[in-house]
């Protein structure tokens, strides 16, 4: 709902046992949405948290700081709830690229300077947490933890290389638009406009037109 907001439709979402993946139809590259689409997943843990904690104060259920069914079951369901969601709020907002803590990082950098350099510094942050977590899951033996590391690590740098690659085709889209494009700039002579022919690229929709005598003659789609 939050990407759909910045006209950002979601193509599919994935579980996977270590959590949910939502598949966009591109990112967003400006800051702020960035944020506000980042930050939609902890609002909803913080939103079922602080709803859990309304009913054990309105209820009248006591919380079971055990976690266990040491009072009733229904004590030990939602306590269990509740701290599983402050726990996925706290966690998710480690900024460990690509991780929603991590793309806020790299958000608020990109702030003050251009996205691939924003990208590799929250790589290079992301990948320092993520050694940091497996060093604790390997030490707690909380293999879980090892495996979301590595996870991250291998996220973060192919998430890197698809920022580069993106801004490597923009780059060759530019030079072919200056190679080939010719500006229409009118030459009048005695109020004469001299044609224009050449070929004219358009990026949004990736095709070439040419021009002949001043009318265009064809379209080509890039490959």
């Amino acid at each position: 709902m939050a990407a759909r907001g910045y006209g950002i439709n979601t193509r599919d979402i994935t579980l996977y046992p270590l959590g949910g993946v939502a598949r966009l139809e591109n990112i967003p590259e400006k800051a702020w949405p960035e944020i506000v689409i980042a930050l939609a997943g902890p609002a909803v843990n913080v939103a079922i948290a602080v709803s859990l904690y309304a009913l054990f104060v309105v209820g009248g259920l006591g919380f079971d700081q055990n976690l266990r069914s040491a009072g009733s079951l229904e004590e030990a369901f939602f306590s269990r709830v509740l701290v599983a969601n402050i726990v996925l709020v706290v966690f998710n907002l480690i900024p460990a690229f690509p991780m929603d803590g991590g793309r806020v990082f790299r958000a608020v950098v990109s702030l003050f300077t251009d996205r691939i350099t924003a990208t590799e510094v929250a790589m290079v942050v992301g990948t320092i947490m993520a050694v940091l977590m497996a060093f604790v899951g390997i030490r707690e033996k909380e293999y879980m933890l090892v495996l979301i590391a590595a996870v991250v690590f291998m996220m973060g740098r192919t998430e890197l290389a698809m920022v580069r690659g993106l801004d490597e085709q923009r780059r060759w889209d530019r030079q072919q638009a200056r190679r080939f494009t010719r500006v229409a700039q009118p030459v009048f002579y005695q109020h004469h406009v001299d044609p224009v022919d050449g070929w004219e690229w358009n990026p949004a929709d990736r095709t070439w037109t040419q021009w002949r005598d001043g009318r265009p003659v064809r379209r080509v789609a890039a490959d």
